[in-house]
């Protein structure tokens, strides 16, 4: 008897000039058959480095993606709708240079439209800007009914912002923009973020959602309003350290609009942001309706530098900056909460409460205080004062602090079971 090994072709992608020919096919729109299996799906087959194409990097899934919402889209070109699998292998070289126009996704996908993106490591440098509401992330610009899952980037971030005063530039160390329209769950899962981000506001000093907003996974979350339906972040980590001057920063996601869920998170980067005008947190920058944070964690520092015009113009928080109609369960706040001004807003779970449903079963360990030009003035937090309010003094002014956030006593009610950890 004869026997002899055969070694099975798998079709997919070996190299960088095939990576680059795979996203040209996808972007004209024609077919790109010979790099998918048998399943259809596109599967990374080796460790390819893409310093000879990134520099003038067309993404995969070239599309424009308009909205006034969020949420109901205009997209015009070829989004990436397919599905792709990197097989645990390293991208390297990804250092791509744009400027964003309306409607612009960038990254290494512009566009995902009901796809699916898997299994890779991403690593290089990556600086963008923008003339108009555009979305930015390292792995995608647009995440739009698809999920990312099991993806790292070390890809270091930078941006010069954008030439428009009042239109938002979105940019996320994974994606730039998370939304479903309700008909699934657009989500992030099991990723990891270890990129440092440099981001300025340019002409832009906006603190809201027309203003420039940075997510250490994800820059903006949101979903249409239907019921159990929810854009998704579980599981991951941002280990990047952002130094920034926007209006709106947190290590997770950068502002978590309507049907959000965010899940066992947690960010182990610091947070250095002198703009004078913010809404800022470690998790996210804002909580909106029907949208939580369970069981996430945040050891990074935030240290705000900027001076404000003032006393409501700044609102920092170890988890949320501002608190909407949305819920907070479980989870840790351990990092330092550092404010620069009188009577700002900041707490070591929340900045500021207007509307939440609840906040529970935070465990509060670290230290909140004044920036005092760069010499930290601490409040040491005790299992006496962690939820009540605090003066500082500097100087002949009076710091006005709080370790679980500012509230009136009505809406001081829905907080319940958050203990200090010595």
């Amino acid at each position: 008897n004869i026997s002899c090994d055969v070694e099975e072709v798998t079709a997919g992608i070996s190299s960088a000039a095939a990576f680059a020919e795979f996203a040209s096919l996808v972007n004209s729109g024609a077919s790109y058959a010979q790099y998918q299996a048998a399943d259809g799906s596109v599967n990374l087959l080796m460790d390819i480095d893409l310093s000879s194409v990134s520099a003038s990097w067309t993404p995969i899934g070239n599309a424009t993606a308009a909205s006034t919402d969020d949420i109901n889209f205009t997209i015009d070109g070829h989004p990436f709708t397919g599905v792709f699998n990197g097989g645990g292998h390293s991208i390297t070289g990804f250092n791509p240079t744009a400027t964003l126009g309306s409607g612009g996704a960038f990254g290494l996908f512009g566009v995902l439209s009901g796809a699916t993106v898997s299994n890779f490591i991403l690593s290089g440098t990556m600086t963008v800007s923008a003339t108009a509401k555009s979305h930015a992330g390292c792995v995608a610009g647009v995440c739009f009914n698809s999920t990312l899952s099991n993806v790292t980037s070390n890809v270091a971030i930078s941006s010069a912002g954008t030439t428009k005063s009042d239109q938002r530039f979105s940019i996320g160390g994974i994606a730039g923009l998370l939304v479903g329209d309700g008909t699934v769950n657009s989500v992030i899962n099991a990723c990891t973020n270890s990129g440092n981000a440099s981001i300025d506001c340019g002409s832009n000093v906006n603190n809201g959602l027309t203003g420039v907003v940075y997510g250490g996974i994800v820059s903006i979350s949101t979903s249409a309003a239907v019921a159990n339906m929810h854009s998704q972040v579980n599981n991951c980590i941002n280990n990047g350290n952002m130094t920034v001057k926007v209006g709106r920063c947190a290590g997770i996601v950068g502002s978590c609009k309507q049907y959000t869920k965010i899940n066992a998170c947690t960010n182990n980067g610091s947070q250095t942001n002198s703009s004078a005008k913010n809404r800022l947190g470690q998790i996210t920058c804002e909580l909106a309706s029907n949208s939580r944070i369970d069981n996430c964690i945040n050891n990074g520092d935030i240290i705000a530098t900027g001076t404000a015009a003032s006393d409501d113009d700044i609102r920092i928080g170890g988890i949320v900056g501002a608190m909407g109609a949305g819920t907070v369960q479980g989870g840790q706040s351990n990092g330092r909460v550092i404010t620069n001004g009188h009577k700002y807003n900041a707490g070591l779970i929340f900045a500021y409460l207007s509307n939440g449903t609840a906040v529970s079963g935070v465990a509060v360990k670290g230290l909140i205080g004044a920036y005092n030009g760069g010499n930290y003035q601490m409040e040491t937090v005790t299992a006496s004062n962690f939820d009540v309010w605090n003066d500082i003094t500097v100087g002949s002014a009076s710091r006005k602090y709080s370790f679980l956030g500012a509230a009136n006593t009505t809406k001081y009610t829905i907080v319940s079971d958050c203990v200090f950890v010595p």
